[in-house]
């Protein structure tokens, strides 16, 4: 049976309808129009006072929630995760691996190739990111340094032939060995080449940038940039920063909690970006979604904690209490941004929806609110509660008060 979905507001590709209604048909948005005029008379209607009807969230990076941690995890944790995120309007992610073996990466895509579109029940997936393990040593952030190197060419061919199918998109660092060869292998492939945890300089991103890179993994995290020119004293030479603004091809993954961008940086994102070329990420952990204070340990013997701003390393080190990842789901995200900016949430909820959507290639049938459109939906009360998640045309998620 068709259901008939009415709120206070839609925010559709277009623009907002106010006081209107969705209709999904099988698994795809039939129509959305006005309540005096639903178009049909045998449906399943659901009302829900005082609510937005969003399109569903889009993660493009994140590794892990709760006690799942997806570079480690079996397949029923896989599953357990695509369900929790549900629960915070995610309707499609790209689980994200952490520099490994290159027979751990293999394994664990393998785990995850093996349940997609197998089951219903949670949010879909809808590929995988590498995030490494081509990293700089330096800028590698929270990975593990054993395994933290430069891709040599049959280590990477072994991969993407084992991996290509599923593999989306790879995070590296612009200024190590082959890191030109590297983007263009991955451009062939059919795989977004990604730039991040990285000291390059503008003339090393900006060779990467013309190989085919055209995304930046949350930017101002584990990234050097601007720096004195110490041939001319008092000047400045550009950095990874200026070769990203200077194209307007790149898109730009921003973590939405200023422990991690401060809000002055997210402001000049915005202004130098614009609203098309902003992705948020929540590239949440193992740990996320706990409360603050629990303690976990990896399998490789690091630890870590919840804290009350970010997941937060625990070690015998200079890498004691640095950030790990970010605790705040996405609703979080775009309510923080569109407060802190000034900005309509109708343009604030292209960062979650529509531009991820098209950095994968995706947009013609994912990413917003159209007729013909997959019916991957979120409802959410006015401070972006979700009240109800609706993934391919069935209801995966109810909220308590969405029932009341």
């Amino acid at each position: 049976m068709e259901k008939l979905l009415r709120g206070d507001q839609i925010f559709t590709e277009v623009g907002v309808v106010e006081n209107g209604y969705v209709l999904v048909s099988d698994k795809n948005i039939k129509k959305i129009g006005l309540n005096d005029d639903d178009g049909t008379e045998e449906y399943e209607e659901i009302i829900i006072p005082d609510s937005y009807i969003l399109p569903g969230f889009i993660d493009l990076h994140i590794h892990g929630f709760l006690d799942i941690d997806v570079t480690e995890c079996n397949v029923s944790d896989l599953e357990r995760l695509s369900f929790e995120l549900s629960k915070h309007g995610v309707v499609g992610f790209l689980p994200s691996l952490i520099s490994a073996s290159s027979d751990v990466i293999i394994e664990q895509v393998n785990k995850i190739r093996s349940i997609v579109g197998t089951k219903d029940g949670g949010a879909r997936i809808l590929g995988v990111h590498l995030e490494g393990p081509w990293l700089h040593y330096e800028r590698r952030g929270a990975h593990p340094q054993q395994w933290v190197r430069n891709p040599e060419k049959s280590e990477v061919k072994k991969i993407i032939r084992e991996t290509k199918d599923i593999v989306k998109s790879v995070t590296f660092s612009p200024e190590i060995e082959n890191a030109v060869w590297l983007t263009e292998v991955l451009s062939h492939a059919g795989i977004v080449p990604i730039m991040g945890h990285t000291n390059a300089t503008y003339e090393q991103a900006q060779r990467v940038i013309l190989a085919g890179a055209r995304h930046v993994t949350h930017m101002f995290n584990a990234m050097l940039g601007f720096r004195e020119n110490k041939n001319e004293l008092g000047t400045i030479e550009p950095g990874i920063e200026a070769a990203i603004f200077n194209h307007d091809s790149v898109t730009v993954e921003l973590i939405p909690s200023p422990t991690f961008v401060s809000y002055p940086l997210i402001e000049l994102v915005w202004k130098l970006k614009g609203p098309d070329k902003v992705i948020l990420v929540t590239d949440a952990g193992r740990g996320t979604g706990f409360p603050e204070g629990y303690v976990m340990e990896f399998q490789d013997g690091r630890k870590a904690a919840v804290r009350k701003d970010a997941l937060r390393l625990i070690e015998d080190g200079p890498l004691h209490n640095a950030l790990l990842g970010n605790i705040h789901t996405l609703n979080v995200g775009i309510k923080n941004l569109a407060r802190h900016l000034n900005i309509p949430l109708y343009t604030a909820l292209k960062t979650v929806s529509l531009n991820p959507a098209r950095v994968l290639g995706l947009q013609k049938s994912h990413g917003s609110l159209m007729p013909g459109k997959r019916a991957d939906i979120v409802v959410t009360d006015r401070e972006l509660n979700i009240l109800m998640t609706i993934i391919h045309g069935e209801i995966v998620y109810r909220s308590a008060k969405s029932k009341d």
